[in-house]
């Protein structure tokens, strides 16, 4: 049963060299569509032919424009293709275009190149052998090995048209490995065009950049103003009706209770629920321009698919990127995108300068300076990202400190309910600690938050010097509350997390830092020291009386009553004031109580006992009941 496989080829080269006429030779299919594109003679679209295999298996050829007004479209079929036909016609040899093709394919990762010289019947055997020496030293120049063989055609004649179809079988069946597609990976398509098919509805089309959709299974359009769910009615590859369709196939989707004016090029369909957009991206750059400098704050086009964006580009770790110069960066969209780790775009101003990949999609805002080990972390993260590992780029390279469970699905790559093994692996390998059910942080940012919550605790010493600390939740609202949802968190897993920096301490209430002893001023000293001469006369005081003795309002007297209710030295049981010695000697009168009085004792009882006035006996007696310590039957309490 024949196939459509999730791979893409596609022409790439100067304009006129035969490769609209190359791909009709190979599939049969007329790719100039367009009234305009016939008139001119030239592609002005991409367009994507059906090229079937031996085995009857199918694949998409991309017919991508070769004129320099179309370069942009040319990118939008180019960041699908994986195997390359480098065209070049034999009367022209290698030209601009041909060179910026070849450049943007190697911006986007085509992994195989296969050179093809056309319009063999317009020369001599001697001309075809100066441009495969042209385009030989062409390869060398932009390290593609050389044992990419060149084929020779004709259009025209067919010369060659086998034997090429032959080796782009070999390229597909050797070269590129076909792994079995899933449901668990978040599907994401840009869309290429949108139009009314009469009796269907709307049907959009693209080629997937990722994952798998199902028919009937719902798609959310993402625009830079609006997110809306849609129903999938049905799906085609390559005019065929199936019933999934996933990356690398060129895909129509026909869509209920939609909009076609909601489609303009560039949007994104997407699983819902799973990316988010983005102003802002963290990204690793080549300048592979011959004299061009990427300068703080110069404006670009962002190419990625069928997605177009202007936007400024900022240097890290300096103010320019010379040509041929790798280095990290941050980019400014003018509008809000989606766009993930890991995907790899363009940057062109008249023409290409530069592309890169994207390290992470959130970022801070753009800074001047970076530290050294900021600027090792987009290094180390460039490397991951090369290596594919995406996760890993993300984590390093963004600010994220704090990641809860709706972001896993797209910073795993998984959709929910496949994430759970690969998140299993992530907290074992110490990349995630978790610090609640449906929380973590960022283990990449351990430190960097370690730090924080220092500083925050350290500042506020600084500023209230007679304070004793910070609660859990006081520092939590340090965090916005985008970043940080207090309502996942796990107060015991925080806690030990913060204490894991031993510069910090904790009394059972407030972090502070274990050098940290709370300065007075003499007036607040002699305040100090009053109370505690009043308390060691009386038996217990009311709050207003003891304010009046040491002539302070209540708000001057909040921390001293802290910091001697920190030290043990004060009990504040309603409105009054005790001595803790002495409240630890009324609850030691309770074992008394409960020998002589196994039946109850009453409130008399234990005024007896203690000498206590009614007025403060009766709050002490309620503080005993609130606590456990004793239980009130009747008119009697029973000591527990």
């Amino acid at each position: 049963m024949s196939r459509a496989l999730p791979i893409i080829i596609g022409t790439a080269g100067h304009v006129d060299h035969g490769k609209t006429s190359l791909v009709k030779a190979l599939t049969g299919f007329e790719t100039d569509r367009h009234p305009e594109e016939k008139l001119r003679g030239v592609s002005i679209d991409f367009a994507v032919a059906p090229f079937v295999l031996s085995n009857g298996d199918v694949i998409g050829l991309v017919d991508v424009p070769g004129h320099q007004d179309f370069i942009k479209n040319m990118t939008a079929g180019a960041s699908s293709i994986e195997i390359a036909l480098l065209i070049v016609a034999a009367d022209d040899g290698v030209m601009p275009q041909t060179r910026e093709h070849l450049q943007i394919l190697s911006h986007l990762g085509a992994k195989k190149i296969l050179p093809v010289i056309t319009k063999k019947d317009l020369v001599s055997e001697f001309r075809i052998k100066e441009v495969e020496q042209e385009i030989e030293e062409l390869l060398v120049e932009f390290l593609i090995s050389d044992d990419s063989r060149i084929s020779i055609v004709s259009s025209i004649t067919n010369y060659g048209i086998s034997e090429l179809r032959l080796l782009i079988e070999e390229a597909v069946l050797t070269s590129i490995k076909i792994e079995k597609t899933t449901n668990n990976i978040p599907f994401r398509m840009y869309v290429r065009s949108a139009f009314i098919m009469k009796g269907a509805g709307v049907v959009v089309t693209g080629i997937p950049c990722q994952g798998m959709v199902l028919k009937d299974q719902e798609l959310e359009l993402i625009t830079s103003h609006t997110r809306n769910k849609l129903d999938i009615r049905s799906i085609q590859n390559y005019r065929t009706e199936v019933l999934a369709t996933s990356q690398g196939i060129s895909s129509a989707i026909n869509l209920r209770s939609a909009e076609v004016e909601d489609f303009e090029r560039g949007v994104c369909l997407a699983t819902p629920n799973v990316f988010n957009q983005t102003k802002s991206i963290n990204v690793w750059l080549k300048n592979s321009s011959e004299n061009e400098h990427i300068v703080r704050g110069r404006q670009f086009t962002f190419c990625l698919g069928t997605l177009s964006a202007a936007c400024r580009v900022y240097p890290v770790g300096g103010n320019t990127i010379e040509p041929g110069m790798e280095a990290a960066g941050r980019i400014l969209f003018s509008k809000e995108v989606v766009v993930s780790a890991g995907d790899k775009f363009i940057l062109r101003d008249s023409y290409t300068v530069a592309g890169g990949s994207v390290l992470s999609i959130s970022s801070r805002p753009i800074r001047k300076r970076y530290s050294e080990k900021r600027i090792e972390d987009f290094n180390t993260s460039s490397s991951f990202n090369l290596s594919g590992n995406f996760t890993s780029s993300e984590l390093l390279a963004g600010e994220r400190i704090f990641i809860y469970k709706k972001d896993l699905v797209a910073l795993l790559g998984l959709n929910e309910g496949y994430y759970e093994e690969k998140l299993a692996q992530f907290e074992a390998q110490s990349l995630l600690i978790r610090i609640g059910k449906t929380s973590w942080i960022n283990a990449y940012k351990e430190e960097a938050l370690k730090n924080k919550i220092f500083s925050i605790i350290s500042k506020y010493h600084l500023k209230n010097p007679l304070k004793l600390g910070l609660s859990l939740y006081e520092i939590c609202k340090y965090f916005s509350a985008e970043s940080f949802n207090v309502e996942s968190l796990d107060e015991e897993k925080f806690r030990s997390f913060i204490l894991k920096d031993e510069r910090l301490t904790y009394n059972k209430t407030y972090f502070s830092l274990k050098t940290f002893k709370p300065e007075i001023s003499k007036k607040d000293l002699e305040a100090y020291e009053k109370v505690l001469r009043i308390l060691e006369v009386v038996s217990g005081i009311s709050k207003v009386n003891l304010l009046e003795e040491i002539k302070f309002t209540e708000q001057e007297f909040k921390p001293i009553q802290k910091l001697l209710e920190s030290e043990g030295l004060i009990t504040n049981i309603q409105t009054y004031v005790f001595s803790t010695t002495k409240l630890n000697f009324y609850k030691s009168v309770l074992l008394e109580l409960k020998q002589s009085h196994p039946e109850g004792f009453s409130l008399i009882d234990f005024r007896g006992k203690t000498a206590l006035s009614r007025n403060l006996a009766v709050p002490v007696l309620e503080n005993f009941d609130s606590n456990k310590l004793t239980i009130r039957v009747g008119d009697l309490r029973k000591v527990l």
